[in-house]
């Protein structure tokens, strides 16, 4: 499966996996879930950008974009519909481990796929991995600074810190002894 077609796939299968469990197919759950599912070592091969509501990739809209023609789904103001051609590509050995990060990702996100919610979770872990890209700390404060730096203050300390506390088992790789 070429990159493009598996990154659609999986695109598909969140989307379904969303729908499954009664949440909102809506846009920003399909870019901070497939932002999250990339960082959980999914090899999409997607470009994330810090954005107005956390990291953005422009090839899921082109992608989006790509299945409304096909008659895959029906791209509206703020979410995503299956229509009538869609139907899941995404072989089902990889839709269990998909699956997994998924639930696991519900978790972090305390079941909460609100917009804030997924907001703030992809903005701490998209400062997480950049910091972590260029050297810097990691710890708790850096990425509380890094996150008021990036939305000032739509978020308190204690929301930002939580999340941090919920993504950093998985992605701070701090040095031994700290």
């Amino acid at each position: 499966m070429k990159n493009s077609d598996y990154s659609r796939a999986v695109f598909k299968h969140v989307l379904v996996w969303l729908k499954n469990k009664n949440m909102q197919t809506s846009k920003i759950a399909i870019q901070k879930t497939l932002f999250y599912l990339q960082e959980k070592g999914v090899p999409l091969h997607l470009d994330f950008e810090p954005y107005s509501y956390g990291p953005f990739s422009k090839q899921i809209m082109e992608t989006a974009s790509d299945m409304e023609r096909a008659g895959e789904i029906i791209v509206g103001r703020t979410s995503y519909t299956p229509d009538a051609n869609f139907s899941e590509t995404l072989p089902q050995e990889e839709c269990r481990e998909i699956d997994a990060h998924l639930e696991h990702f519900s978790e972090q996100l305390g079941h909460n796929f609100s917009f804030d919610s997924l907001e703030l979770y992809g903005t701490v872990l998209y400062c997480i991995q950049a910091l972590q890209e260029n050297g810097m700390d990691t710890d708790r404060s850096s990425v509380i600074r890094e996150v008021r730096a990036w939305k000032g203050r739509k978020y308190t300390e204690e929301d930002i810190g939580t999340a941090y506390d919920s993504l950093a088992p998985d992605f701070v790789n701090l040095p031994p002894g700290q």
